[in-house]
């Protein structure tokens, strides 16, 4: 995909790319309209190419349920989850590195 770009990184791009795609998922009037001239809607999210022919393919829906998650909660149960007491802080020499297992002696 060639995209032409002012000042933004490529994650960004991608990024905007990733929203247009979950989106037409949940709305089918923007991918018909994707379908029919993606050139306008890649314009509405930051996206442009050259000719219609450089535009990006859709990713298909997923065959997997899409599950929308409300992660908003109080402070309280946000500090609650956050907090590490001292009990959960060991000795650096007795944590393992992630994705190890713990020998036995």
């Amino acid at each position: 995909m060639s995209m032409i770009t002012g000042t933004e990184s490529p994650i960004e791009l991608d990024w905007r790319f990733a929203e247009l795609v979950v989106r037409t998922w949940m709305e089918p009037e923007l991918a018909r309209r994707y379908a029919q001239d993606p050139i306008p809607v890649l314009a509405e999210f930051g996206l442009f190419v050259d000719d219609a022919c450089a535009a990006p393919r859709l990713e298909a829906i997923p065959e997997t349920e899409l599950v929308i998650e409300d992660f908003a909660g109080s402070e309280s149960d946000f500090q609650r989850v956050t907090t590490c007491s001292p009990v959960c802080i060991k000795d650096a020499a007795h944590v393992q590195p992630a994705g190890t297992v713990a020998r036995s002696n």
